[in-house]
């Protein structure tokens, strides 16, 4: 049985990240870092490989990644325990690497108080220090309103 289920890990891919829909909260973001991708990916990547420190106190753990095109973890929230799913891929551009993220909650949930969000900006601030604000977001059923809120979801 254990055979199985690493067969079937092992066949998954970026693909296969769930698709956004009515019935799962969701949110999408894109930041540019100032840095090449080569230099970008081993830095998230040995973040939440390696006990990323969650300001929230919620339990990062890769699910699986490509070598210098994307990171896909799956974080628990610290009190109820929900899992939500967040990819970060990774694509060169003008000015750096632009960070293209969703984080999509497993349960069914229309409300997130915000978690999606930040699922994504806890770990561009923590490890590239990126400030509230500077992100670009789009498909966020409930954008963060403030710092607080991702200091708590």
């Amino acid at each position: 049985m254990k055979f199985f289920a690493l067969v079937a890990a092992a066949a998954a891919s970026k693909s296969q990240f769930p698709s956004f829909d009515t019935f799962h909260a969701n949110c999408q973001m894109t930041h540019t870092i100032a840095q090449d991708c080569g230099n970008v990916y081993p830095i998230l990547d040995s973040a939440l490989k390696n006990g990323f420190k969650d300001p929230a106190g919620g339990d990062y753990a890769l699910k699986e990644d490509g070598l210098n095109d994307y990171v896909w973890v799956t974080r628990t929230t610290p009190v109820k325990h929900y899992v939500d799913d967040i990819i970060f891929e990774l694509s060169s551009v003008s000015g750096g690497c632009a960070v293209n993220m969703r984080s999509r909650s497993e349960t069914l949930s229309v409300y997130d108080y915000s978690t999606n969000y930040c699922n994504m900006y806890n770990v561009l601030r923590e490890t590239f220090n990126v400030k509230f604000g500077d992100v670009s977001v789009s498909k966020c059923n409930y954008p963060a309103a403030d710092l607080a809120t991702c200091d708590k979801y």
